[in-house]
């Protein structure tokens, strides 16, 4: 039982900082594609470290979705950015 509420409650934290960072993300002016890369590798090495069979779990899942989708436009950015120079 003690394992479970352990497994919750830093699930629950990861879960946090990775909705932390995505409101900072958003609020950001920065538009740096390496800024925005960065930032959404963090919120999701967060939400990986979220168990399953928690309440947080699938939250976390539907933002690393995301993460994971605008991660790949920001790499395409990149692509062609680099294509261009």
């Amino acid at each position: 039982m003690k394992i479970q509420e352990t497994k919750e409650t830093e699930s629950l934290e990861y879960l946090n900082q990775a909705e932390k960072g995505v409101e900072t993300l958003l609020k950001s002016n920065n538009n740096q594609p390496n800024y925005i890369a960065s930032q959404l590798q963090a919120i999701t090495n967060d939400l990986e470290k979220v168990q399953p069979e928690t309440t947080a779990y699938q939250k976390s899942q539907e933002l690393q979705k995301f993460a994971k989708e605008r991660k790949i436009k920001t790499i395409s950015i990149t692509d062609v950015t680099v294509k261009i120079l």
